[in-house]
């Protein structure tokens, strides 16, 4: 089991959120995710939330500070 980090530091624009999704495709079943957005932004946030939903992730934690924590499921 693996431990995944990213940090974002600015606001994310279309093509950022390609490469995220582009990232998501490494973790494996039972690998762990955490995503720190330092410009926080609660579209972002919940954009990234979906595209974590829809790579198998669960969201195990999301906080108001830009703060997301998941495992891969599939």
């Amino acid at each position: 089991m693996s431990d995944y980090r990213l940090d974002i530091n600015e606001s994310i624009n279309l093509s950022d959120y390609s490469l995220i999704n582009d990232y998501l495709e490494i973790p494996r079943k039972n690998d762990k995710v955490s995503i720190k957005l330092n410009y926080r932004v609660k579209d972002e946030v919940n954009i990234i939330c979906k595209i974590l939903n829809n790579k198998g992730f669960n969201i195990i934690d999301k906080d108001r500070n830009g703060y997301i924590y998941a495992n891969k499921r599939n």
